[in-house]
């Protein structure tokens, strides 16, 4: 009977032990998942980065973007939408240019971008400008263009909307989704975003930041030419870029394909490349302008227009954006582009 008594007890003082352990964990479980959320929120909301405003203006359907331009870091320092408001045609709303350029971003990226961050919060654009970069248009040959791209978006994962994420996670591999999970939280995607957390937000707009565009303030007058080294075209590029234009011509979007200027560009090794992007525009009846050759040797040639040799700085944006905005004019008044 003893015996039986202290079986009992030992049985209640377990159970209260037990219960009290698993309501610890339960506890801590609780604050630890409401802490990282309380962080995530906050760094969520309080991100004054050049890439969070971008992804915020391509999933904001209240952001007019009529006429979109896509480049890398020299579209993003070398376009400044308010310049193209010159332009008035009834194809075309140029008051509605947005600059959609993000540092280290190619066709490849883009490709997903437009199916899956840009097209289902805004209509098609009637007009797509994209800026390329002759010393850009290489791609890892082990990796299709698909691939490339939506490896690339799945490194802005923290940018996404979750619907978005779910989609895009079933759309790649192994190695895709490891990338995506681990760019998911901004906890654990980037150390940098950490300084967010304490720090009043700054809005991005008080650095010059306008519709996407950046201005470069740095002034490199003894800025050296191009490097000295050859660059070829791969056939995943040029896909990746066929793929963009098709499914930007599948929206009835005009497009007008621009190779971006650099300082001194008879450094130029990728003469192959140039010739491909201009039987590239032919062969889906697009216009390419190339600002690395002549009429543009003064832009080419001055180096107070640079920032480094392959980045104009805000004085070059200026002077580069008056001639873009004068070609464009020109197609206009010809009527071969944004005629409807």
């Amino acid at each position: 009977m003893e015996s039986l008594k202290i079986t009992v007890l030992f049985l209640r003082v377990s159970k209260t032990i037990l219960f009290g352990f698993l309501l610890r964990v339960v506890l801590f479980l609780f604050f630890l998942i409401l802490g990282v959320g309380i962080l995530e929120w906050r760094l969520r909301t309080n991100d004054p980065t050049h890439s969070s405003a971008q992804y915020a203006a391509a999933k904001n359907p209240r952001i007019l973007a009529d006429t979109i331009i896509l480049g890398s870091s020299t579209a993003v320092y070398g376009y400044v939408p308010k310049a193209f408001h010159s332009l008035s045609s009834r194809g075309c709303d140029f008051q509605s240019t947005y600059n959609f350029a993000l540092y280290g971003a190619q066709p490849p990226y883009f490709n997903q971008w437009y199916k899956h961050v840009f097209r289902p919060h805004h209509p098609s654009p009637a007009l797509a400008i994209i800026s390329i970069d002759w010393f850009s248009a290489g791609a890892a040959r082990d990796q299709t263009q698909d691939q490339l791209g939506a490896y690339r978006l799945a490194q802005d994962a923290k940018y996404l909307p979750f619907k978005t994420l779910l989609k895009l996670f079933w759309t790649l591999d192994n190695k895709g989704r490891k990338i995506l999970i681990l760019n998911s939280l901004r906890l654990i995607g980037s150390s940098t975003d950490l300084r967010y957390l304490l720090s009043p937000r700054v809005p991005l707009q008080t650095t010059g930041y306008d519709q996407g565009y950046l201005p470069l303030d740095a002034h490199i007058e003894n800025v050296k030419g191009g490097w000295n080294r050859a660059f070829s075209v791969t056939p995943e590029y040029i896909q990746a870029l066929r793929s963009l234009i098709t499914a930007l011509q599948q929206d009835n979007a005009e497009i007008i394909l621009i190779q971006f200027p650099t300082y001194k560009p008879d450094n130029i090794k990728n003469i192959e490349g140039l010739v491909l992007y201009q039987e590239l525009a032919d062969s889906f009846s697009i216009h390419y302008i190339n600002y690395n050759k002549q009429p543009y040797v003064d832009l080419n040639e001055n180096p107070k227009l640079y920032a480094d040799w392959s980045h104009l700085n805000s004085t070059g944006a200026q002077i580069f954006d008056r001639k873009v905005v004068s070609d464009i004019r020109t197609l206009l008044d010809k009527g071969v582009i944004c005629a409807q």
